[in-house]
């Protein structure tokens, strides 16, 4: 199999990019650093593939750890704010560290972590759109401001 001279250049920047300052990642354009975590994704990904059982400790891909540790991809994304926009980082690094810090079914891990990030968008997206339409149909009815002097009266009276 031939491999081009950029090909063998990936692979060694991808085999040591975690070694490497964080501020030489930030000349590489997001095409390239997608393809550099791409690579190295697929050169570490475990050789026997594992049937990942409910509450184990094993991240995506049968990974035990992410790709790159939480402290270094904050770093890169701090000192390098073009590569905060990879979805493929998000999808390949950032899935598994969340994973990592919070076991998936475990219970420490947060309520929001339990779906994906734009199942949660658009689900707050149509609430608010349900939300706005109700406001506006109950506004048509019904006089909704505030009135200070009725709730300091009730609330004085309960205690």
């Amino acid at each position: 199999m031939f491999e081009t001279l950029a090909t063998k250049c990936r692979k060694v920047i991808a085999s040591n990019i975690d070694r490497y300052p964080v501020e030489s990642i930030g000349s590489m354009p997001e095409m390239e650093w997608e393809a550099i975590v791409e690579l190295k994704y697929q050169m570490t990904a475990p050789k026997v593939q594992v049937q990942k059982v409910k509450g184990s400790n094993l991240l995506s891909d049968g990974r035990k750890f992410p790709l790159f540790p939480e402290k270094f991809m904050k770093e890169v994304e701090e000192k390098n704010p073009h590569l905060r926009s990879s979805t493929l980082t998000d999808e390949l690094v950032w899935k598994d560290c969340v994973d990592y810090k919070f076991k998936v079914g475990g219970t420490s891990r947060p309520a929001m972590f339990r779906e994906p990030w734009n199942i949660q968008v658009e689900r707050l997206k149509s609430m608010a759109k349900k939300m706005e339409n109700l406001s506006l149909r109950d506004g048509d009815n019904q006089d909704n401001s505030f009135d200070q002097s009725s709730f300091s009266s009730s609330s004085s009276s309960s205690l």
